[in-house]
């Protein structure tokens, strides 16, 4: 299973304090890439998100006829 990492570095070269508002968004895929490539819609079906006490994003895939489910656990800092 293939996986991407991005960093973002944000500097204020000015004298005044900024806000800033940053959105990201990404697709998590837990299946096979060619299962992935011919159904992406239908991959997304299965998936569950929710986020623990510690923050951490917890994404399920449900079993599909006799197999077992996936977990995925991120951390954002």
């Amino acid at each position: 299973m293939g996986s991407e990492i991005r960093s973002l570095n944000i500097k204020n070269h000015s004298n005044e304090e900024v806000e800033l508002e940053v959105t990201s968004i990404f697709n998590p895929v837990l299946s096979k890439m060619e299962d992935d490539i011919s159904h992406p819609a239908f991959n997304n079906l299965f998936l569950k998100y929710s986020l623990s006490k510690e923050k951490n994003l917890i994404i399920r895939r449900s079993a599909r006829g006799s197999g077992v489910g996936l977990l995925l656990r991120s951390k954002f800092n």
